[in-house]
């Protein structure tokens, strides 16, 4: 993943941000502005980056709703190769 050329730079941090927060799974629950704040980066930049690792197949976002059904919290999934190659 680091050595795919088609990343940003910041979508390499945002990966790495990622992975450093995941335990014996392989999701993570950080908020867009608990992201943004460690990054030192703002949300609107993050999103764009963000989307770089979607695009190329290293993120995937799921949303859990809560019990009430009305709020949701993303789970990022994070894979360590593109599905395609």
């Amino acid at each position: 993943m680091m050595s795919d050329r088609q990343l940003t730079v910041e979508a390499k941090a945002i990966y790495a941000y990622f992975a450093t927060c995941i335990g014996s799974e392989d999701t993570s629950f950080p908020t867009v502005g608990e992201i943004s704040k460690g990054l030192n980066m703002s949300e609107e930049r993050f999103r764009k980056h963000q989307k770089n690792l979607i695009e190329r197949g290293y993120l995937t976002i799921r949303k859990n709703a809560a019990a009430n059904g009305r709020y949701s919290t993303n789970v990022y999934v994070i894979q360590d190769r593109i599905a395609n190659g």
